[in-house]
């Protein structure tokens, strides 16, 4: 069962407005079908975006994974939100990236691509005019501002004012946190987002998606690093097994160990399947058109999900738009 499926008409989607531009009208469609609505969380698939926040067409993104902003991944039937979370500077012609503060996917990109990459970066930061005066804000980045930065404030009020105008969807937002907990928690509740959080147990027997719908409790909020005390902050390797993330060829993801237990290990109750190669600092298109089409990640998904005994619930991909993946994760059963 599929949540999300390149959804974009208002009457696909499942809401109507009433005349004059009132409220939207809940019409018994829960992320676009009645059929999910009775469906717990972890029986439903969610097709999710890789780096979501990087995305071609946004200013200042160098090295775009997405197809177009959030907004527009929200609204072309995206559901599953991967993100990060970075201290930074606002300057005249970019975003800097908070060096002070210590960063975990920082040190994981570092140790990947070298110091060459780290002078470009370096080198940019000393070009966009930033003088160290400016207020720290936090941005969605992919480690290092410089290259691009989303403000997250601004990306999760977008998400919110889309769960205001569509009132029966259901989200997964996955954070991988270079923040501090009480800051991230400030950014969601600031926001507009606390309002649409999940705030039941993240464990089974898991809410159906009309039950979070009907208590208005529709974004599951993940966090990769530390979900300090909030409690509806979940540390995600505890309720989520991952398959391997970092793979640097098309064939990698065809390999027998392509689907082996990673982050979360076997015991968490979701199952989130990587689906990219990484080509970091680029990703490559071509490469996206490959992967996510129809035959390749139906079979990967197919084999994952016989090899892990679960339904895949999150499909997180780069270039969401490129090849067939709404048709193929609209082809899960569960």
């Amino acid at each position: 069962v599929v949540a999300g499926a390149g959804l974009v008409a208002a009457g696909v989607l499942g809401f109507s407005l009433a005349a004059g531009g009132a409220a939207p009208v809940k019409v018994g469609r829960c992320n676009g079908s009645a059929a999910l609505c009775d469906k717990r969380l972890d029986e439903v698939a969610f097709v999710g975006t890789h780096n979501a926040m990087s995305a071609a067409g946004e200013p200042g993104w160098l090295f775009p994974a997405q197809n177009g902003s959030i907004q527009r991944q929200l609204d072309d039937g995206v559901r599953a939100l991967l993100v990060d979370t970075h201290y930074g500077f606002q300057t005249p012609r970019g975003v800097a990236t908070d060096l002070e503060h210590d960063s975990k996917s920082r040190e994981k990109i570092t140790s990947e691509l070298g110091e060459e990459f780290i002078a470009t970066a370096q080198r940019l930061r000393s070009r966009i005019g930033f003088t160290g005066d400016e207020p720290r804000e936090i941005f969605l980045c992919h480690a290092f501002c410089e290259v691009g930065a989303t403000r997250a404030l601004d990306a999760f009020k977008q998400v919110h004012e889309f769960l205001v105008q569509h009132p029966e969807e259901v989200l997964i937002l996955s954070i991988e946190d270079d923040t501090d907990a009480a800051d991230t928690a400030a950014l969601i509740r600031d926001s507009g987002l606390i309002r649409e959080v999940y705030q039941g147990p993240a464990e089974p027997p898991w809410p159906t998606l009309q039950e979070m719908i009907a208590r208005n409790e529709r974004v599951l909020v993940l966090i990769e690093n530390d979900p300090g005390d909030e409690p509806w902050m979940h540390r995600q390797d505890a309720i989520v097994q991952e398959t391997p993330y970092r793979f640097t060829t098309a064939a990698a993801l065809d390999a027998p160990d392509s689907c082996t237990p990673n982050r979360g290990g076997d015991a968490g109750s979701l199952l989130m399947v990587n689906h990219w190669v990484d080509t970091s600092p680029a990703p490559r298109r071509s490469i996206a058109r490959q992967i996510n089409a129809r035959d390749a990640l139906s079979a990967r998904l197919e084999r994952c999900r016989e090899e892990r005994g679960m339904l895949p619930n999150i499909v997180a991909v780069d270039f969401y738009a490129d090849g067939d993946v709404f048709g193929v994760v609209a082809e899960l059963r569960s």
